[in-house]
């Protein structure tokens, strides 16, 4: 019914000629529109709609994607747990993907939706990128564990335990590139302290994150040297120098509790 109102309504009157080239900027509006009065409210305008969703714009359209992040964004700027529940919406319904949402929050292929200098905003998208990680996180556990119901030999289980897997390094590798990134991007500054403030602010993000997610990064460290650190710049190496040392520890305590347990 939705498809057809917008056929008669919108698509045959030019004066709504961009709204046919982007339908989602009509559609997410409406939907969170139509899902303010309560969080139930929204979880059941997602269910309802996560098709007309999915079908208004393509998964390799990469930007799009990150333009439906920002409609959420403005739409919900006053009120961080709305946004915070809708953008796992949209990842539920895989309307955005997670490497997307890391791209928009943190800056990369157009989105830089947040400021760098809005300290309640700036706790935001760092919670949004670690939420996001956690959720890529769990898939892998249960990718790893729960029966799919595949052959003897177990190659489907396989297969779908290494795609998370993948998706999962991605992840890890991308926030580093993106946060290197806005550090280079940070060196633009002009202002002596609000460039020493956003490197701080950047070194601090990143070291955190290392450290939360120390045991699910152990496997991809090499990788994210590989593909991150050796061109990144110095304040991101040397965070990340601390990381492989901590690293070390934790293997060492690890295989001590492993042993003692045995």
């Amino acid at each position: 019914a939705i498809e057809m109102w917008m056929e008669k309504n919108i698509y045959e009157e030019k004066r709504f000629e961009e709204f046919k080239e982007k339908p989602e900027q009509f559609i997410v509006p409406c939907l969170l529109e139509a899902s303010r009065k309560s969080i139930t409210h929204l979880v059941s305008s997602f269910s309802k709609y996560r098709t007309l969703i999915r079908g208004v714009i393509k998964s390799e359209q990469h930007q799009r994607h990150i333009g439906i992040l920002q409609l959420v964004a403005d739409f919900h700027r006053d009120d961080e747990s709305r946004l915070m529940t809708a953008i796992q919406k949209f990842l539920q319904h895989a309307v955005v993907m997670p490497s997307q949402v890391i791209d928009w929050a943190l800056g990369g292929g157009g989105g830089g939706a947040l400021p760098v200098v809005d300290v309640p905003q700036e706790f935001l998208k760092y919670e949004i990128v670690k939420q996001t990680v956690i959720g890529a996180v769990q898939r892998t556990r249960i990718a790893a564990n729960k029966n799919l119901g595949v052959d003897d030999m177990g190659k489907q289980h396989a297969g779908v335990h290494d795609l998370a897997k993948r998706q999962e390094k991605d992840l890890f590798i991308r926030v580093y590139r993106r946060i290197s990134e806005l550090y280079l991007r940070s060196e633009e500054e002009e202002s002596r302290d609000i460039r020493q403030y956003m490197q701080k602010n950047l070194l601090g993000r990143i070291r955190e994150f290392g450290r939360y997610f120390l045991a699910e990064i152990q496997p991809y460290m090499e990788r994210i040297e590989e593909k991150v650190i050796r061109q990144a710049p110095n304040g991101i190496k040397n965070e990340f120098e601390k990381l492989k040392h901590l690293s070390v520890a934790f293997r060492s305590t690890t295989k001590m509790n492993d042993d003692t347990e045995q």
